[in-house]
């Protein structure tokens, strides 16, 4: 369905990956619908742009459903600059000591992707990464 810059868009998110509906070769967690009612019938998450159904989807698969903004502004892209100033390795690649260091506490058994990143380069703060961005 073709969507205009103006349309609401929904960020739906699943409990798990579902099959995307306009391409069988992939599984999703989340995907953005543009619609502007939510309504709840029987056991689906309904959503309507228009008064067209847009999307359904079973409730028991349904983790969140929130505003996303127009089509393309969900994500700001950042300053590097700026975030250079507050962290001056920000885009830097890892040395390759520091590559052999993380994979050593790794399979020492250090999981926390943090802590991690604190013991290989002391001196960076970093942004908090999730176990599956880092792929534990």
């Amino acid at each position: 369905m073709a969507t205009s810059d103006s349309q609401p868009i929904n960020r739906v998110t699943f409990t798990d990956f579902l099959p995307d509906p306009h391409d069988e070769d992939c599984l999703r967690r989340a995907v953005n619908v543009p619609a502007d009612l939510v309504t709840f019938e029987g056991n689906h998450g309904v959503l309507w742009l228009a008064g067209v159904e847009a999307a359904r989807y079973p409730l028991p698969d349904i983790t969140s459903v929130a505003p996303a903004g127009p089509r393309g502004s969900s994500r700001q892209p950042k300053d590097p600059a700026a975030i250079r100033a507050k962290y001056p390795n920000a885009y830097q690649p890892w040395s390759s000591q520091d590559e052999e260091r993380l994979l050593t506490r790794y399979r020492a058994g250090a999981t926390d992707p943090a802590e991690l990143a604190r013991r290989v380069r002391p001196t960076a703060e970093r942004h908090p990464v999730s176990s599956r961005q880092a792929g534990a």
